[in-house]
């Protein structure tokens, strides 16, 4: 008998098939790469412009929390543009508008619409009303702070201008009453 060449792919050796003779796949690392190795190569990245004490706390993870790092921002605007996120996300949520990050899909969802309970109008006014008031507290400071500010803490991009972005987080330090420390 003639050794007939077959036409297409080679098949592949050594491989785990379903019974229908798919390849299976492996879920748990598709890029092959383990939490360590992911957490390791951010690391690597975060030390290239901070130091390594620093590098693997949570505030190395966002603009903000970087500038607080670095010295830049004190305590308290700190604070104030991490409970400025915080609101802008509960308003984001309670009016429906979708997340600016990409996420996986919602299971829940069918044709759009979540099967999650819908919040309760009266927290809707009330963080509609306290993210109107945040908005002219900021609006107050000038539309370069507001702008920074955003920027900064909702779009976590870098600062253009430090001064501008100062002055809009100190206008949310007194919005929300956070303590200031002189002694800093």
């Amino acid at each position: 008998m003639r050794n007939k060449k077959r036409k297409g792919r080679p098949s592949t050796p050594n491989t785990q098939r379903y019974p229908c003779g798919k390849i299976k796949n492996e879920y748990r690392s598709p890029r092959g790469e383990t939490e360590t190795q992911i957490k390791s190569t951010v690391l690597a990245y975060r030390r290239r412009t901070m130091s390594e004490d620093d590098a693997g706390r949570s505030e190395a993870g966002y603009s903000a929390g970087r500038l607080f790092l670095r010295g830049v921002l004190k305590r308290w605007h700190h604070e104030a543009a991490k409970e400025y996120a915080r609101l802008v996300h509960d308003y984001q949520i309670s009016h429906g508008y979708p997340s600016p990050f990409p996420r996986s899909m919602d299971i829940g969802a069918v044709h759009g619409l979540s099967l999650r309970n819908e919040p309760d109008a009266d927290i809707v006014r009330r963080v509609a009303n306290q993210y109107m008031r945040c908005m002219t507290a900021l609006a107050d400071a000038g539309k370069a702070a507001a702008s920074e500010v955003r920027n900064v803490c909702i779009h976590d991009e870098d600062t253009l201008s430090l001064d501008a972005l100062i002055l809009g987080l100190d206008s949310l330090v007194s919005f929300f009453g956070i303590p200031v420390d002189r002694d800093d």
